[in-house]
């Protein structure tokens, strides 16, 4: 089992969401997380329509903060809010390292 650490889920369909913003900022330059469910274990890539609603929700509920630029082109950032870090390195963080300990006795 891999460490599921730094994640963000908050509904089903965030789950993706949750490994590309860690504890630095992202934008939507980087390399979309890819979505679980693709082809002998390789994920497929989520639709901007799926990470945007992903990341709306997120904003909504306090958890990632989002930066506009005043550059052409227009570049925006999300970042962990300060809600958003206490999530992931407390319970998030717990459950992560209890699936590194246990999770292959689920896969049994």
């Amino acid at each position: 089992m891999r460490d599921v650490g730094g994640g963000l889920p908050v509904a089903s369909g965030d789950g993706p969401v949750r490994a590309p913003l860690g504890h630095g900022a992202a934008g939507r330059v980087a390399p979309r997380p890819a979505a679980p469910g693709g082809p002998a274990g390789l994920g497929r890539r989520l639709s901007d329509k799926a990470l945007t609603e992903s990341l709306r929700r997120l904003l909504d509920r306090g958890l990632v903060e989002r930066r506009r630029y005043a550059e052409a082109p227009p570049r925006v950032t999300y970042e962990l809010s300060a809600l958003g870090v206490t999530l992931v390195d407390g319970p998030l963080r717990a459950l992560g390292d209890w699936v590194v300990e246990h999770g292959d006795a689920l896969l049994d």
